[in-house]
């Protein structure tokens, strides 16, 4: 019989030998690649991060009831909605179980930028966040860049420009 402690060694030396602690232990670190995130969004079209390389990418954990996160997010709208044509692109991915879809979808009706459920993730190397709001900047290249957790720094326009239109690619001269 297994104790529980010979249990935990046993599965942490089981995802390390076969290759599941990246997405168990998940530690997207500025500065690291980000990890992979293969989701559907709630509108059904495929989002796959790998694919956004060349843009800048904010990836926002959020919840539906979490005033944090919707302040956040509504921060977030008004940078997507000045710079989504020069390389920027958004997922907000929803903690939200099964039962909230309603009100997750309801809740995007007042942002422009798409959504997805954490539920319907196929690939999720970020984890569950212990805390919410979360959100990181993932550059051109698909390093994090930058992370904020709990509004620690409060994620406004401002900080958005300030830390995004650096990463930006050079626009071509009109």
């Amino acid at each position: 019989m297994i104790n529980k402690r010979n249990w935990l060694l046993t599965f942490i030396l089981t995802a390390f030998v076969s290759g599941l602690a990246p997405m168990i232990f998940a530690d997207p670190g500025v500065g690291k690649p980000a990890p992979g995130l293969v989701i559907t969004e709630l509108g059904g079209r495929p989002f796959d991060l790998s694919a956004e390389q060349g843009k800048v990418v904010i990836v926002d954990y959020w919840a539906y009831w979490c005033p944090p996160c919707r302040a956040e997010m509504s921060e977030i709208d008004k940078f997507y909605g000045l710079y989504s044509s020069k390389g920027v692109e958004v997922i907000a991915v929803s903690v939200d179980g099964t039962h909230d879809r309603k009100s997750v979808t309801k809740a995007m009706q007042n942002y422009s930028f798409p959504a997805a459920m954490m539920i319907d993730a196929k690939v999720n190397g970020f984890g569950e966040p212990d805390v919410l709001p979360t959100t990181y900047i993932v550059d051109t290249k698909g390093k994090i860049a930058a992370e904020f957790r709990s509004g620690k720094p409060k994620v406004t326009e401002q900080l958005l420009d300030n830390v995004i239109t650096p990463l930006l690619p050079e626009q071509p001269s009109q």
